[in-house]
């Protein structure tokens, strides 16, 4: 096959349409790749060279349906040999499969690790796991898949000295770091209706309890603090709930899911993120971009980014809800040091460029 029509299969199940954009973009914009055929559940937004293979209505409703269409598709494409790579984005379960797949039809393989060492360990909650031991046995299988793949991504550098020490070939892993995007997510002067914004899917692993916990512990200060969470999920009822347990609800406005977020992150002065686990958190990037300080838990492959005291601050343990509570009254308190914080965000999202990635990912694809 010549090098000028490259052709890709990949599987990310389903991934929301946002981070399919910020993932799959910028490999269509290698100059020699002709087409992305994407299998997900739900299309992301219309870019050239890519191509969704979605299940229809009725079967996108039902997850089993939903997914065993997916998988007979990409199944069903990889056949064709004008396609000479496939990838898979989570390695349970599309990593598995894709590199089922990859093997059966001799297709360049590529695994990629966007939730990060975690992902060999557990999809739940990481509470009382050791990254030091060795991983369980699905683990230990992903290793193996991940030392014979033709190439792995990871979200950055953390990750990647993980697999290194336990294996995987340092010249086969590429660290990717893919910038937000920056024509919706830039600063706009606009009032400031919130103090603290987090952007997340309402789940066990994204403790957005920790910012109401944060939040009614600044109550006892006086300083009346009005919080706004974006994002729906399985916890929404739980954390409505305990917004009332904490009389916090003057002090806490849910506006559940929305597709305008950059609206909801220029009326916000500080952006809080209190992830248990990750990969990287691409709404970190976003909010960063809007000129937002970051509040941020040490998780996963975001200290490639946040720098503690400079354009964030890092709290080592996402429990710690009086920290997080001291780090917003900090910076609401010292003008000077929120203007700094400020300033240093947009400077670092300067140094993040997709036609960097772009480049890697040409490097990528000639392994």
């Amino acid at each position: 096959m010549s090098k000028k029509n490259i052709r890709i299969l990949i599987q990310v199940g389903k991934l929301g349409s946002s981070i399919i954009d910020h993932l799959i973009s910028p490999i269509a914009k290698v100059d020699n790749v002709e087409e992305v055929r994407v299998f997900c559940r739900q299309p992301g937004p219309v870019r050239p060279k890519i191509i969704y293979n979605c299940p229809p209505g009725i079967f996108a409703r039902h997850a089993f349906i939903g997914v065993c269409y997916e998988y007979v598709s990409l199944l069903l494409y990889s056949f064709s040999k004008k396609y000479k790579f496939i990838g898979g984005y989570l390695l349970w379960p599309h990593g598995i499969v894709t590199y089922l797949i990859g093997k059966l039809f001799r297709k360049k393989i590529i695994l990629s690790m966007i939730a990060g060492i975690p992902e060999l360990y557990t999809r739940n909650s990481i509470e009382g796991i050791n990254f030091e031991d060795p991983p369980p046995l699905y683990g230990k299988i992903s290793l193996v898949m991940l030392k014979k793949a033709d190439a792995v991504i990871t979200t950055g550098s953390v990750t990647k000295k993980y697999l290194v020490e336990h294996g995987v070939n340092s010249e086969k892993i590429f660290a990717i770091i893919h910038p937000a995007n920056k024509e919706r997510f830039y600063p706009v002067e606009s009032p400031k209706k919130f103090d603290v914004i987090s952007v997340a899917f309402l789940d066990e692993i994204k403790h957005t309890e920790i910012l109401l916990y944060a939040i009614a512990e600044a109550k006892k200060t006086k300083r009346q603090i009005k919080a706004c969470i974006v994002g729906d999920g399985v916890r929404m009822a739980f954390l409505t709930d305990l917004v009332k347990k904490l009389g916090i609800q003057d002090n806490i406005y849910f506006a559940g899911y929305q597709k305008d977020v950059p609206f909801f992150l220029n009326r916000s002065k500080i952006f809080l993120h209190s992830s248990e686990r990750e990969g990287f958190p691409n709404v970190y990037l976003e909010a960063m971009l809007c000129g937002l300080p970051g509040i941020v838990s040490n998780c996963g492959d975001i200290m490639d980014i946040a720098r503690d005291g400079v354009n964030s601050i890092v709290i080592q343990n996402y429990k710690d809800y009086k920290g997080f509570s001291k780090a917003i009254i900090t910076l609401l308190n010292n003008p000077e040091l929120y203007n700094r914080m400020s300033k240093n965000a947009l400077s670092a999202m300067e140094d993040l460029s997709e036609d960097k990635v772009v480049q890697t990912w040409k490097q990528v694809l000639v392994t």
